[in-house]
């Protein structure tokens, strides 16, 4: 998309302030899918296209200030953010919820998840 006014028009569509922050948001879950598809290690990864954090959404969003933007916990971030404002009634959310409960022992501070994660209003509040 070369044109500015798409970007910001899209930008807009999913609760997002400036086309920057969609535009590096979908640098970072490009190299996420890539990692994915090519059955690459995901889960203690350090991402090199790192996503801005805004600090305020207008839709349920994380505190960024313990955020490290390189780790997989930003990544997942992102794409609840998103899948509420495109796909409302999603199931992501749980599913990924589900997986951490059905592995205990998973380490998630490596993961880049900070503590008190779990209370942040985008995992705990239900995706209309």
């Amino acid at each position: 998309m070369k044109d500015v006014e798409v970007k910001k028009q899209v930008a807009r569509s999913v609760g997002l302030p400036q086309y920057t922050y969609l535009k590096s948001w979908m640098r970072s879950l490009t190299v996420l899918r890539n990692c994915c598809a090519h059955h690459a290690r995901a889960w203690n990864q350090r991402y090199p296209a790192m996503p801005q954090l805004p600090r305020r959404l207008p839709f349920t969003w994380v505190d960024t200030q313990h955020i490290r933007p390189m780790k997989l916990y930003a990544q997942l971030c992102l794409l609840l953010y998103l899948e509420q404002s495109i796909t409302p009634g999603s199931q992501i959310k749980d599913r990924l919820l589900n997986l951490l409960r059905t592995y205990p022992n998973t380490i998630t501070r490596q993961m880049g998840f900070p503590r008190g994660w779990d209370t942040e209003p985008l995992w705990n509040t239900p995706i209309a």
